[in-house]
């Protein structure tokens, strides 16, 4: 295996591109199609987005079969392919091995959301699949796909590190608490209200008018400004904060979640909700701390404000932990060709 085509949205650094850049890295001859480049402009794209038809996801479809057909790779790996149409299957696994990744859930309490359409359809047509979550795997294999694993989310070395032109640890912070993410009507709601209202100088980051929708005025109106916050800036937000908080997508059925490597792989303190996955990651008040109520979060939160030194100990060994654990996107690579092997000789 040599030449492997990758498509996937490639608006996004963090996700698909950094896929490719990683297998590159192993030494794959990668081709990225990017799923953006299809879609219409305009109204029409929106459409097409959102409920995933229309004449862009038609020439999506074309266009990814005439780019394999011209690169003849030895796998297609296709990135979260929501907007691929299950016709295309029958092409695509002529001659080439199509393996699948998805980070979101399809069978969760958005499952039955349009743009997870053509994705059920077309799930046992993958030779295999990976997914971030246990319980997708009896989901699958209930569809009858038996090649199907866990591959966990991951940082990204050249995106997630303390900056270049940071000094040393604790020397900058000026921040006493930041989330930085998508607003949910989740649990997350309520553990953000009870950090304002217990008035811990919170910041939150993510785009305004979702958080406007969700979050109580009376708690959006006691913040700083909400925007979004991405590149470098985002890893400086991190180091720059003392406490960084990580909450779960209860829509996805998520036990973790990207920023939990993310934000240690940034140098910065993680402080996540408690599951049985994190615990496994991390080693609870040794390299990160977590909580499972309002209250808890809001105890821990004033404990770690007011020790310094403990803080900066818990947020070095965090750090220190998730550099060489393997929860980088080259080590995850590393296993999804090691899977992928083993799943073709089979």
């Amino acid at each position: 295996m040599k030449r492997i085509l990758l498509a996937g949205f490639g608006q996004f650094e963090w996700f698909a591109p950094a896929w490719a850049k990683g297998l590159e890295r192993l030494g794959f001859e990668v081709r990225f199609f990017d799923f953006g480049d299809w879609f219409s402009p305009g109204l029409m794209g929106r459409i097409e987005t959102r409920f995933l038809c229309g004449p862009g996801i038609h020439r999506l479809s074309t266009g990814l079969k005439r780019s394999v057909a011209s690169f003849k790779p030895e796998v297609v790996l296709i990135h979260n392919g929501n907007p691929v149409e299950p016709e295309t299957f029958a092409d695509l696994a002529s001659g080439h091995w199509v393996a699948g990744y998805q980070h979101d859930d399809p069978f969760g309490l958005y499952g039955r959301k349009a743009y997870f359409r053509l994705f059920r359809r077309a799930i046992p047509y993958y030779q295999s699949h990976h997914v971030i979550r246990q319980e997708n795997l009896s989901e699958y294999r209930q569809l009858g796909v038996q090649r199907v694993r866990i591959l966990m989310t991951y940082y990204v070395p050249w995106l997630h590190s303390p900056p270049r032109d940071a000094g040393p640890r604790g020397s900058e912070p000026d921040r006493d608490v930041v989330f930085i993410g998508h607003a949910e009507a989740d649990s997350r709601i309520q553990y953000l209200a009870a950090l304002a209202e217990a008035g811990i100088r919170l910041e939150v980051f993510g785009a305004p008018k979702y958080w406007r929708r969700h979050l109580p005025p009376a708690v959006f109106n006691r913040l700083p400004p909400i925007q979004p916050v991405v590149g470098a800036e985002y890893a400086r937000t991190i180091w720059r904060a003392r406490i960084s908080l990580a909450f779960y997508s209860r829509g996805n059925r998520d036990r973790y979640a990207y920023r939990v490597f993310e934000i240690p792989a940034c140098g910065g303190f993680l402080l996540a909700q408690r599951t049985d996955v994190v615990q496994t990651l991390y080693a609870e008040g040794k390299e990160a701390e977590y909580f499972a109520s309002a209250e808890e979060l809001t105890d821990k939160v004033r404990f770690y404000l007011q020790h310094d030194e403990v803080r900066e100990r818990i947020a070095k060994a965090g750090h220190r932990r998730c550099l060489t654990s393997g929860y980088d996107v080259v080590s995850r690579m590393r296993q999804w060709v090691a899977d992928i092997r083993e799943f073709r000789e089979q």
